[in-house]
């Protein structure tokens, strides 16, 4: 979680609000992250209105949250939902309880007028659940069930919740974990999503961002154009894609290599497309076309490096010069994405590091897995599911692969890596499928849902991920993280498609790191 997650829990009088804004904040804080909290009352008639306000994250000033705010609201009554309403911001996600103990307004018909509640606070959000009432719910397990719903999208893991319960009060933990993990299996029955209504069996909503690649293309389309530095622009599918990201109006291109074959391949393969009106840098060699590349991008006036007909080692030293390159002092790794076809539809998912590091240690295994949940972040996903793979779910001392697994899911758990869920070791199957899950007996949360799959060394992520587009067909993009700016090193043998989807998500990645940038300045005033 690179910005700050902000939370309204409101509700009643004896309704657990409080206790339930003191485990949240106790959660994040045993997660890892900077807590701030404080509670409001409001007094209106027989009704006393509270809300606890919870911010947690990286580095937090002040409990305040403004208005369009919010990234989620829990709601222990629907009525007290509509009063903090003017704190959500786009998008948000709503946790509510299916009833009701504020009378509604005299004059309305009670149970119609809890329906057009639910009606308005669909218009509202996509990612509305209701949490139906739960056989013997005492307010306090209420909270419990709340919070559990709550925790897919909370990028704290569940060992984090469960300490702060015992910690606050160890009295009847059963109840409670029972309670919590029911919450859980409301967002579970439709994995990485939030229903609209989970007691009704209404339509599901999409609550994990971006989707498919057109999604993306679109959603890169409403944002600032970029300018994309293209080294070795003679490659005749980087041509493309930078024409085509022209075209659809995604970026700017600066052409650098050869000039004149840079001009004869556009000559021959796109005599319509205007060339003299874009910068042409000319460089003869490898060399000079990665060092000017990366300079442009270093010197800010290019957002996105995309390799073309440059060699990649070529490119890489250049990217990894301390003096002139691209670094900021964290690991470099690729990301790959494809566009999955699931049991429920489309999705993106990831495959990493199958590009820069070749045969990563534990350390570095945890900032490759940092760097694609910064991706999936970007992506919108604020929660994905990371699987750490090997040949079987087993943990096996005389196999690496388990090992390293089993201890990147054990600082999952205990909140020492943050903003995803982590399992490991898992096989292939299991992480994409959930009827193998099934066939298999095996209990993960990850298991048929993975987001990201993380592999042992650099052989097994390149392989599995050209054999999604050369045994499935599947449709690629990917990006370097972990440098001042996105890096696309796209295969000279990828389509202009795949140039092209990775453009997109540099676009993307530029946006995400320059909000990032801008709450770091922010905080720092």
């Amino acid at each position: 979680m690179n910005q700050s997650m902000n939370v309204v829990i409101c509700g009643v009088s004896n309704q657990g609000v409080t206790r339930a804004g003191e485990i949240l904040s106790k959660a994040a804080f045993h997660a890892g992250y900077d807590v701030k909290m404080s509670t409001s009352t409001t007094l209106e008639g027989t009704n006393r209105s509270i809300a606890c306000f919870v911010r947690y994250g990286e580095k937090v000033y002040s409990p305040i949250i403004k208005s369009a705010q919010a990234d989620a609201i829990i709601s222990f009554d629907r009525l007290e939902t509509l009063r903090y309403l003017t704190y959500a911001r786009d998008g948000v996600h709503v946790i509510v309880n299916e009833t009701s103990t504020t009378a509604p307004p005299s004059g309305t018909e009670g149970q119609q007028y809890i329906e057009d509640i639910q009606e308005f606070l669909s218009k509202i959000s996509e990612n509305i659940l209701v949490v139906p009432k739960g056989e013997n719910d005492s307010s306090g397990l209420l909270g419990k069930r709340l919070l559990g719903a709550f925790s897919g999208v909370s990028g704290i893991p569940e060992e984090a919740w469960l300490t702060a319960m015992q910690e606050l009060n160890p009295t009847g933990m059963d109840k409670k974990e029972a309670a919590f993990r029911s919450g859980v299996e409301l967002t579970e029955r439709a994995p990485g999503r939030m229903n609209s209504s989970v007691s009704g069996g209404g339509a599901e909503e999409e609550s994990k961002g971006v989707r498919s690649f057109e999604e993306m293309l679109e959603t890169v389309k409403k944002l600032p154009k970029r300018t994309v530095a293209i080294a070795g622009a003679s490659n005749k599918a980087a041509l493309h894609a930078g024409i085509e990201c022209v075209e659809l109006g995604l970026g700017t291109p600066i052409f650098v290599g050869d000039e004149v074959k840079i001009r004869e391949t556009c000559a021959a393969e796109f005599p319509e497309f205007p060339i003299d009106e874009y910068r042409i840098i000319d460089e003869k060699d490898d060399p000079g076309v990665a060092a000017a590349s990366v300079a442009i991008v270093r010197n800010h006036e290019a957002d996105i490096l995309l390799k073309g007909g440059v060699n990649t080692p070529t490119l890489m030293r250049a990217v990894l010069s301390s003096k002139t390159g691209l670094r900021k002092g964290s690991l470099l790794s690729d990301t790959f994405v494809f566009e999955y076809p699931d049991e429920d539809g489309t999705r993106l998912v990831m495959i990493t590091d199958g590009g820069v590091t070749l045969q990563p240690t534990i350390q570095q295994k945890i900032e490759i897995l940092k760097n694609a949940v910064v991706v999936s972040h970007a992506l919108g996903n604020p929660n994905p599911k990371v699987a750490i793979l090997a040949a079987s779910e087993t943990i096996n001392p005389n196999v690496a692969a388990t090992m390293d697994a089993a201890v990147l899911t054990k600082m999952n758990r205990t909140g020492q890596i943050t903003g995803c869920t982590v399992d490991g070791p898992i096989a292939l199957d299991v992480a994409m499928s959930r009827k193998a899950a099934e066939i298999k007996g095996t209990k993960s949360p990850v298991a048929g849902n993975a987001d990201i799959i993380v592999t042992h060394s650099i052989d097994t992520a390149n392989a599995l991920a050209k054999s999604t587009t050369y045994f499935a067909g599947y449709r690629l993009s990917h990006v370097i993280v972990g440098g001042t700016a996105p890096i696309l090193i796209a295969s000279r043998s990828d389509t202009a498609d795949a140039k092209l989807l990775s453009i997109a998500l540099g676009s993307l990645m530029a946006k995400f790191f320059e909000e990032q940038r801008m709450h770091e300045a922010e905080a720092a005033s």
